[in-house]
């Protein structure tokens, strides 16, 4: 009998550059994560969010990279991930499903609502 193992799921990496920022906040985020759903046939399950207030001031100030805001969307079968800094112009996703999800319609939607261009994306299959 031939030992085979199953794929679990996927995760689905995705980073944008030059992103426009007036989206990058706890409304847009919100907005972005109910659309991305419905989408990709995701149901949600819980959202929570993470901002700056977890960092001394002065280490925001003086850290672009630090200047976002990221959030979490527990879904039925996972989770997704995103960080949107601001102060860098750069969207950061990760969607990590046991149920099969559209990598492309994903990237094009999220596109479409933060603008930028993809410098680097990934698919993985969870074992």
């Amino acid at each position: 009998m031939e030992n085979t193992v199953q794929p679990y799921g996927k995760e689905f990496v995705l980073d944008l550059h030059g992103c426009d920022i007036s989206r990058m906040n706890r409304d847009g985020l919100k907005l972005y994560l109910d659309h991305l759903c419905k989408l990709i046939g995701m149901e949600q399950c819980g959202l929570h969010f993470w901002e700056e207030e977890y960092i001394p001031k002065e280490e925001w100030d003086s850290n672009p990279h630090l200047q976002g805001l990221s959030a979490i969307q527990f879904i039925k079968t996972s989770s997704i991930v995103v960080h949107a800094i601001y102060g860098m112009e750069r969207f950061y996703l990760n969607c990590f499903s046991c149920k099969d999800f559209d990598e492309k319609l994903t990237t094009e939607y999220t596109l479409s609502f933060f603008g930028g261009k993809v410098v680097n994306y990934k698919s993985l299959e969870r074992i």
